[in-house]
């Protein structure tokens, strides 16, 4: 239970009540030290003193313990519970990326709608990890090598896998949007919405017979 449902100032209260218990036993010992300086009634004065302060302020830490033992979790959980907030946030991350765009994303209903065209897709990724694969073991061959011939040789390749990647990434980002444009439509008209597809199912087919040409005509098959 808590005094003050406001976090702020269940907070400011806590931090009040903490310090006055604070405060209190400090006098109370205090008191004590100075019983222990002085004789006669003033030393049991002054004892006296030390003991009602120290019980005040146990007195009142254990009432608030009792009563706002919610405000004081508030301002400790943060640092209690720090390790196993961040695992949680961890395994939230990796469950929010576990995600499949071939079979979960637009791309997937070429699966249904176009299967060669889904196929020449999939084939463009598989000889863009390849290209990526031939780049970097060239690159670092290239910077092994002192003869300039050599070097130059393999530059001209890296070149061409590069302007390789840059055709073949244009060629797949075109699918994707295609892709996105169908799955919407496909979106829309489950939901009663009807308009003409004619123009994308024509671009889609011309897509497919580009990526077919393009992986027919790729060099060093």
């Amino acid at each position: 239970m808590t005094l003050i449902e406001n976090e702020f100032w269940n907070a400011v209260l806590v931090l009040f009540v903490l310090c006055a218990v604070v405060a209190a036993i400090l006098r109370g010992i205090y008191f004590h030290i100075k019983s222990g300086q002085v004789v006669g009634p003033a030393e049991d004065e002054y004892r006296d003193k030390g003991n009602h302060s120290c019980s005040m302020g146990c007195a009142l830490g254990a009432i608030f313990l009792f009563v706002n033992l919610g405000g004081i979790l508030m301002l400790t959980g943060p640092i209690l519970f720090l390790g196993a907030d961040k695992e949680r946030e961890r395994r939230e991350k990796e469950a929010a990326v576990d995600i499949n765009p071939l079979t979960q994303g637009p791309v997937s209903i070429l699966a249904k709608e176009k299967p060669m065209l889904y196929e020449h897709y999939c084939e463009l990724g598989r000889v863009i990890d390849s290209i990526e694969a031939l780049r970097l073991e060239e690159e670092a061959a290239r910077a092994n090598m002192s003869n300039r011939d050599a070097r130059n040789r393999l530059s001209k390749n890296i070149a061409g896998y590069k302007a390789a990647l840059k055709r073949y990434g244009e060629l797949r980002k075109n699918v994707e949007t295609q892709a996105g444009y169908l799955y919407f439509a496909r979106f829309f008209s489950n939901l009663g919405r009807r308009f003409n597809e004619e123009d994308l199912l024509k671009d889609l087919s011309k897509t497919e017979q580009e990526l077919k040409q393009e992986l027919l005509n790729r060099p060093n098959k």
